[in-house]
């Protein structure tokens, strides 16, 4: 028995993986995740009204790159994959399509989250290999995010009022501290 739990609902696994690992829910219960065996990995959407998963491939992903990171109530996902040459790109995910999200100048790009109003949030390495953090813009409006002082920042949260959740760090060492940036 439950015992009452309120969370009894527990979603099957996706095609027998060995492991699979939810990232995000939105308010209408679709979740994205990531599944696993061995060196083979399938990013899903989870829909509940289906009860059923589909599955994210990037066109031109390399192959079990595409990772989706979160998604919001409109079920516009927002996520990265890895291109033949191991560079990282964000894309975001809907009605079928993707839209590939680089910052300029970026190495890589890492989108983490995406709130109602299509704001995107996450991180991006320069070719040092320098965290900054970053919004933008369901234009393509990218802004930088660092917190003052510290050599690298990831921004790890967003909500509709576009304030922010972080961390920030001087070395990969550690340590690392939490900031929160609320929109002004």
């Amino acid at each position: 028995a439950d015992g009452g739990n309120p969370y009894a609902g527990v979603i099957r696994d996706s095609a027998g993986n060995f492991e699979n690992d939810g990232y995000c829910i939105n308010d209408l219960g679709v979740a994205v995740g990531g599944a696993f065996e061995g060196s083979t990995s399938v990013g899903w959407l989870w829909d509940p009204t289906t009860l059923s998963y589909s599955f994210l491939a990037v066109p031109g992903a390399a192959q079990n790159s595409t990772s989706p990171s979160c998604l919001n109530d409109k079920n516009q996902v927002a996520g990265y994959y890895a291109d033949a040459s191991g560079a990282y790109h964000g894309f975001i995910y809907e009605y079928g399509a993707y839209t590939i999200v680089n910052m300029p100048g970026a190495e890589d790009t890492y989108p983490d989250g995406i709130n109602n109003r299509g704001i995107i949030q996450g991180q991006i390495f320069d070719a040092a290999g320098v965290a900054e953090g970053f919004v933008a813009t369901s234009g393509g409006v990218f802004t930088a995010v660092n917190f003052p002082g510290p050599e690298m920042t990831a921004v790890v949260g967003i909500n509709d009022r576009a304030d922010l959740c972080g961390t920030y760090w001087t070395s990969w060492s550690g340590p690392f501290k939490a900031f929160i940036a609320i929109l002004q």
